[in-house]
C-alpha cells in the first residue's frame, strides 16, 4: 500500500500513515474495518550482507521485512540455509554480485517478488534443494520461483517451485552456461522453465507440469540451450502454448535428446522456430533433433497435489541418458539409481538404467513396521550401500506423524538422531555420516532404525572411505 500524507479522516483507499504519539492509520477500501487485517513490516531486511564473506545465516524465521527477507550484494563464500522467508516487500532471498554462494534448503513464498534472485554477476554459485512458491508482485506479473539475470555459470538443482506468479524458473539476459538440473517446476502462471537472452544454458532432469504457458521454453536469441532427460507435461490453459518452445532467435546450436513432452489435450506439443509439429515424431522427422524423445504422459504418482514421484508403469523408467556432463548419480531426493528388473533399460552412458525427469524410481522396501495387514509404515534400503559421503532412506507413512530416525553403530551405541513430523506418503531420511559432534564416523556397519509410536522398522548399511 502506499503511504500518505493526507489527515487521517481524508486518508484514500489503499493508503497509510504514521501520526507519531497516536498511530497507524490505514483505510483498506470497503465494507468493515472489521472486516480487514493489516500486516505492518519493521526492517528493511532480515539479514543485509555487503562486501563481506565467510558468513552462515542458517535457521531463521524472516516475515514481512519491507524490501528482501535476506539481501547480499558483492559477497562471498556465504551460505543461506534452512531459512522462511515469506511476505517481503520485494524478493525473499536477493543476491547481487558474489561467487561461491549457497542458497540451500530454504523456504520462500508470498513474497512481493521474486522468491530467489541472482543479478548483476553472481557466478560459481549454487541454488539447491529449496521450495520457492506463491510470489506474486502487485503491480506488474512478473514474480517468479527463482531468477537470474547477469548471473552465468551457476548450479540451480533440486529446487521446487509452485504456484508462482511467473514462470517457475527464469534465466535473463547474460546468465549464460548455468546448469538447471533435477528441478520440478508445476502450476506456474507462465512457463515452467525459460531461457530468455541467455545462451549455452543445460537442462537436465527437470520436471515441468501444468504451467500456464509453455513447460520449457527458449525465446531471445538463446542459442546453444541444450535440454535433456526432462519431463514436460502441458495441459490445455492457453491455447498456442506447447511442451516446448524454441523461438526462432534462439534454434542455432539448440539440442534436445531422452525427453518426454505431452500435452493432455492431443494438441501440438512442440514448436520450433516459425514451425508448429502435431507430434514428437514429426518434429524428429522434420529437424533430426531428439532421436530417443518421445510423447507419452510420464505417469506421476499425483502431480496435481505436488508428487512427481513416478509410477510403476511411468515410460521414464531406466531410460535416461547418463552420458552428459554434469549428469547427477544421485535423484533430487538424494537416492542412488537403481535398476528396475522388469523394465528393460533403453538409456545409454555409464549408468543406462538410469530414469527420466527430477526422481529415481524405488520399489524396493527391505521392513515393514507394525503386524501384517496393519498401517502402512516402510523403509527402503540404504542409497548407497556402501555409503562414503552420505547415506538415504526412503520412508513411506500412511499418514503424517511423528517419527524418530537413530543410526547405531555395531555395538548399539546411538551415534546419531533426529525426530519431528513426516508427511503421509513418500519421503526421504538422510545422514550425512557424521555423530552428534559433526566429526565422521567410522568405517564399519550400521544400523538405521526408524520408530512411529509402537511401530519400529530397521536396516542395516556398510559406511566406507
Amino acid at each position: 500500500m502506499a503511504g500518505s500524507v493526507s489527515k487521517p479522516k481524508d486518508l484514500p483507499s489503499g493508503q497509510w500513515m504514521w501520526v507519531a504519539a497516536t498511530g497507524l492509520y490505514v483505510n483498506a477500501g470497503g465494507g468493515s474495518p472489521a472486516a480487514h487485517a493489516a500486516a505492518v513490516g519493521h526492517r528493511l531486511n532480515g539479514f543485509y550482507v555487503n562486501g563481506h564473506s565467510h558468513i552462515f545465516i542458517d535457521g531463521f524465521t524472516i516475515v514481512r521485512a519491507e524490501d528482501h527477507g535476506v539481501q547480499l550484494i558483492n559477497a562471498s563464500d556465504v551460505v543461506v540455509k534452512r531459512n522462511v522467508v515469506q511476505q517481503c516487500g520485494s524478493g525473499g532471498i536477493g543476491v547481487q554480485t558474489g561467487q561461491n554462494v549457497q542458497i540451500y534448503g530454504n523456504t520462500v513464498s508470498e513474497n512481493n517478488h521474486h522468491g530467489i534472485e541472482f543479478r548483476d554477476g553472481v557466478t560459481q554459485s549454487v541454488i539447491d534443494g529449496n521450495e520457492s512458491f506463491s510470489n506474486y508482485h502487485t503491480d506488474v506479473s512478473w514474480a517468479t520461483g527463482i531468477y537470474l539475470a547477469g548471473s552465468p555459470d551457476n548450479r540451480i538443482e533440486d529446487n521446487r517451485l509452485h504456484d508462482n506468479q511467473d514462470s517457475g524458473m527464469e534465466i535473463q539476459t547474460g546468465s549464460n552456461d548455468n546448469l538447471v538440473i533435477q528441478n520440478i517446476a508445476w502450476s506456474n502462471g507462465d512457463h515452467g522453465f525459460m531461457a530468455l537472452y541467455a545462451t549455452g544454458n543445460l537442462f537436465l532432469n527437470d520436471d515441468a507440469w501444468a504451467n500456464h504457458t509453455e513447460g520449457f521454453s527458449a525465446e531471445g536469441g538463446s542459442t546453444g540451450t541444450r535440454i535433456y532427460n526432462c519431463l514436460s507435461v502441458r495441459s490445455p490453459l492457453t491455447p498456442q502454448t506447447y511442451a516446448m518452445f524454441v523461438d526462432s532467435s534462439s534454434t542455432a546450436g539448440f539440442d534436445a535428446d531422452y525427453n518426454i513432452l505431452w500435452d493432455t489435450a492431443a494438441q501440438p506439443p512442440v514448436r520450433f522456430g516459425q514451425n508448429v509439429y502435431a507430434s514428437v515424431a514429426a518434429f524428429q522427422a522434420a529437424t533430426g533433433i531428439g532421436p530417443h524423445t518421445f510423447g507419452a504422459d510420464p505417469r506421476f504418482v499425483d502431480a496435481a497435489n505436488g508428487d512427481f514421484h513416478l509410477r510403476p508403469d511411468s515410460p521414464a523408467i531406466d531410460a535416461a541418458t547418463s552420458s552428459i556432463p554434469g549428469w547427477d548419480k544421485l535423484d533430487a531426493d538424494g537416492l542412488i539409481r537403481t535398476d528396475v528388473p522388469a523394465t528393460p533399460n533403453t538409456g545409454t552412458g555409464p549408468v543406462p538404467f538410469a530414469d527420466r525427469g527430477a526422481l529415481e524410481y524405488h520399489d524396493a522396501v527391505l521392513a515393514v513396521g507394525g503386524p501384517a495387514g496393519g498401517t502402512a509404515f516402510a523403509l527402503s534400503t540404504a542409497y548407497p550401500n556402501p555409503s562414503r559421503s552420505a547415506v538415504a532412506f526412503t520412508l513411506r507413512l500412511s499418514s503424517t506423524s511423528d517419527v524418530s530416525f537413530s543410526v547405531y553403530d555395531l555395538l548399539g551405541r546411538e551415534v546419531w538422531s533426529e525426530r519431528g513430523e513426516r508427511p503421509a506418503g513418500v519421503s526421504t531420511l538422510r545422514w550425512p555420516l557424521t555423530g552428534a559432534d559433526g566429526t565422521r564416523v567410522p568405517s564399519g556397519l550400521y544400523l538405521a532404525r526408524v520408530q512411529r509410536g509402537g511401530e519400529t522398522v530397521t536396516t542395516r548399511f556398510v559406511v566406507t572411505r
